[in-house]
């Protein structure tokens, strides 16, 4: 994985916030948008949502902050159609 260090400066920390867009993640976790999204597409970090009634994305605060309490554990699942 990408050697990822937290931001606690990072404007996305302020507690209000509860949905974060890549960039806020990206600054949270002190890594390029292109980082951010390398890490996403390889499983490496939680997924962002989909916004009701929009084609936006947004990460979860407190799953971002949670796997970060965890250490940044893996979130890539099984592939369908199982082992090769």
């Amino acid at each position: 994985m990408a050697n990822v260090c937290v931001s606690p400066g990072a404007d996305a920390t302020h507690p209000g916030v509860m949905l974060l867009t890549a960039k806020d993640v990206a600054a949270l976790l002190r890594v390029s948008i292109r980082t951010l999204y390398r890490l996403k597409d390889a499983g490496a970090i939680p997924l962002p949502k989909k916004v009701a009634g929009s084609s936006l994305a947004r990460w979860s605060r407190a799953e971002v902050e949670e796997w970060v309490r965890d250490g940044m554990p893996s979130c890539r699942t099984a592939s369908k159609g199982g082992a090769r």
